[in-house]
């Protein structure tokens, strides 16, 4: 392994044998696989060559990704990626008031506070790669 730190950017690289002497540890390379793609890794110690965990859960290849001589590389349909779901709280502030009160799940008030809330965070969450939808399941003081 190899790394490097350089305009805030970590570069990393990993190289292995294709054919090893630790064949349990080796993938077949005549199938098409789905890949993996960090975004927002974890920090890289140049000393010591230690990486942390990804800052952020890494993209996988929509579709499988073929590295194999074409011959030998079989295409398996494309299957649906696995869905990654998020649960979180967002804070609302200002101009709320102190009384304010959370409107009842299924009423008008909420069904409006829900689209709004859905509209300003999916116009943010739209340009990442695999975003599918939002759904909010409640509202708290």
């Amino acid at each position: 392994m190899t790394g490097r730190y350089r305009d805030g950017l970590v570069q990393i690289s990993f190289i292995r044998k294709v054919v090893t002497n630790d064949a349990s540890y080796d993938v077949p390379l005549d199938e098409c696989k789905f890949f993996l793609f960090p975004v927002e890794g974890g920090t890289y110690n140049a000393v010591n060559k230690k990486i942390r965990k990804h800052e952020k859960v890494p993209i996988v290849s929509a579709e499988r990704v073929c590295i194999s001589r074409p011959k030998r590389c079989h295409p398996l349909a494309p299957k649906k990626p696995a869905e990654i779901r998020y649960e979180f709280d967002i804070k609302l502030t200002g101009g709320l008031g102190d009384n304010w009160q959370p409107p009842k799940q299924g009423s008008e008030d909420f069904q409006l506070l829900e689209n709004r809330i859905k509209r300003d965070l999916e116009s943010e969450l739209k340009s990442i790669e695999g975003f599918n939808r939002i759904g909010l399941t409640g509202i708290k003081k």
